[in-house]
C-alpha cells in the first residue's frame, strides 16, 4: 500500500514546524549554516501563500547549506523546480528541464507574499511586479 502524499499543512508542520521548535545549530565544520528562525518563518509564510494559491505541494522542503530553505518539486520526466528562500530574505526560483535551466527568477521573498493567486510561481511573481 502506498502512503498518500502529504498536504501542504502536513509538510510545513513536519519540516519547518520541527525546525522552528529546536534551537539553531551552530555552523558545523563543513560550513553548513542552519536556517534562522526568521528565515524559517519567512519560508512558512511563503509556503502558506503557495498553498492558498493552489500551487502543488512540493516533494520536499529542505535546508540549504547557507541558512536558507528550499522547496523542491519534481514534475514530468526531466522537469525540476526549486524555490530557494535565502537567509537574507531573497529568493531564487529555477525551472530545470533535462539538466538545462529553462527559467531563473530572483528577488526579495516578500514579492511572493504580495502577488495575486496564480497557477504557477511565475504568475504570482508577475502579478506582484505589476502591483508595484
Amino acid at each position: 500500500m502506498t502512503t498518500p502524499a502529504p498536504t501542504w499543512d502536513q509538510l510545513l508542520q513536519s519540516t519547518l514546524g520541527e525546525w522552528i521548535n529546536r534551537p539553531a545549530e551552530p555552523i558545523d565544520e563543513d560550513g553548513y549554516t542552519p536556517p534562522t528562525h526568521e528565515t524559517i518563518e519567512l519560508a512558512w509564510n511563503v509556503g502558506r501563500k503557495l498553498r492558498d494559491t493552489k500551487i502543488d505541494v512540493p516533494h520536499a522542503i529542505i535546508p540549504n547549506a547557507n541558512g536558507g530553505v528550499v522547496f523542491e518539486w519534481r514534475g514530468v520526466i526531466g522537469v525540476y523546480e526549486s524555490l530557494d528562500i535565502e537567509n537574507d530574505a531573497s529568493f531564487y526560483y529555477y525551472v530545470i528541464h533535462n539538466l538545462k535551466v529553462m527559467l531563473r527568477l530572483e528577488g526579495k521573498a516578500d514579492r511572493l507574499l504580495h502577488g495575486k493567486p496564480g497557477r504557477t510561481i511565475q504568475e504570482i511573481l508577475d502579478s506582484a511586479e505589476a502591483q508595484a
